[in-house]
């Protein structure tokens, strides 16, 4: 705890100050983690959607191609 200084309370006021501080630097980085997530996520959306209605009918199709073939 700051050092108690009954004038001008200026310890408490640093404490307090840098403790906004870290709040601020805190929000910060969790506003960035939130940001990567949901970029990630939605990134991840896409390329399953991509896999199972494009690549995976087309490989199917030609593994039936192939099959018939003699």
């Amino acid at each position: 705890m700051p050092p108690v200084d009954s004038s001008t309370n200026a310890g408490w006021k640093a404490f307090f100050a840098l403790l906004m501080l870290l709040q601020v630097i805190a929000l910060g980085v969790m506003w960035r983690t939130y940001d990567s997530v949901t970029s990630t996520a939605a990134k991840v959306e896409l390329h399953e959607y991509i896999l199972n209605n494009k690549v995976l009918p087309d490989l199917a199709r030609h593994e039936i191609e192939l099959r018939k073939s003699p």
